[in-house]
């Protein structure tokens, strides 16, 4: 049975799951775009409208204590600030738990295409997804964005995130807990010698992780540069600082903003097709059971 065992062809799995993608390619454009890409920028812009009173009343306050030479309250500022701060933490929740559906809806998606069953639409995955997080898809993102934090201490390197990644797979596939979809993730526990080792299956993951990074750095840099294109490209800042009315930034922040959220939401496309490519290669077949 080792005799047979073999290393992960990253590669095909690439291929693998670039077939899978187009097989779905509607609805999966479709919840990207609707329940991704657009939740960025609402949130975005709500946030953006809604603190301006807050930040001229910061300034209000900050101002007429200099003038009376007190020394800043930093009470009374969090008084001023408290029910933005109440409101941001509210519509960040929501954001999360709508990115988290998405997610879990763009993995169903993917094992619809790879098991040959009916692909469901876009709303009806998403509502789907969305039942399926309560309690425990929620529960099991949680965990996710928690084991996610290893960035602290690696950097750019990730490991037991990516390899918490299949968890949603599992998690659907197997119709398993949410404790037992994370142990058998973070511990490779779904592969069989007869197919490949824990030791490949990992590494594929971790070197994937780092391709995401990339992909992040990339959109980050091109950001980035968008903001200062006016120096490079000799055009007037003017053209640069031309706010949006209403809003507290300007129209090639706003540019920019779209662009990355649309980059972000084309890179978030990734994992869950890699995934589940990647666990039906690793899962033995039936004829390697027997």
């Amino acid at each position: 049975m080792n005799a047979n065992k073999q290393s992960t062809p990253t590669l095909s799995i690439y291929g693998d799951a670039y077939q899978t993608f187009k097989a779905v390619l509607k609805p999966s454009l479709q919840l990207a775009s609707l329940a991704i890409f657009a939740p960025q920028l609402i949130v975005m812009l709500f946030l953006a409208y809604i603190s301006q009173p807050v930040v001229a009343s910061i300034k209000e306050l900050a101002s007429a204590m200099l003038v009376a030479k007190e020394n800043l309250s930093y009470i009374a500022l969090l008084e001023k600030s408290a029910e933005f701060f109440t409101t941001y933490l509210l519509v960040m929740i929501v954001l999360l738990v709508v990115f988290f559906a998405a997610y879990l809806g763009l993995v169903k998606l993917a094992i619809s295409a790879k098991q040959g069953k009916k692909i469901p639409s876009a709303a009806k995955v998403f509502v789907w997804a969305l039942r399926k997080m309560l309690p425990g898809g929620l529960l099991m993102f949680a965990a996710i964005l928690f084991i996610s934090l290893e960035r602290f201490l690696w950097g750019p390197f990730r490991i037991f995130s990516m390899l918490a990644l299949m968890a949603p797979v599992i998690f659907i596939v197997e119709k398993r807990g949410v404790g037992v979809s994370l142990w058998r993730s973070l511990f490779l526990k779904y592969t069989h010698p007869a197919t490949t080792s824990a030791f490949s299956t990992a590494v594929t993951l971790i070197v994937f992780g780092a391709f995401l990074f990339l992909g992040e750095l990339a959109i980050s840099w091109l950001g980035n540069a968008l903001l200062t294109a006016d120096e490079w490209l000799m055009l007037p800042r003017d053209l640069w600082n031309q706010a949006v009315p209403e809003f507290p930034f300007s129209t090639v922040y706003l540019l920019q903003r779209i662009m990355m959220a649309a980059g972000y939401s084309l890179l978030l496309l990734m994992p869950p097709f890699f995934t589940v490519s990647l666990y039906f290669f690793v899962i033995p077949r039936l004829s390697q059971r027997i």
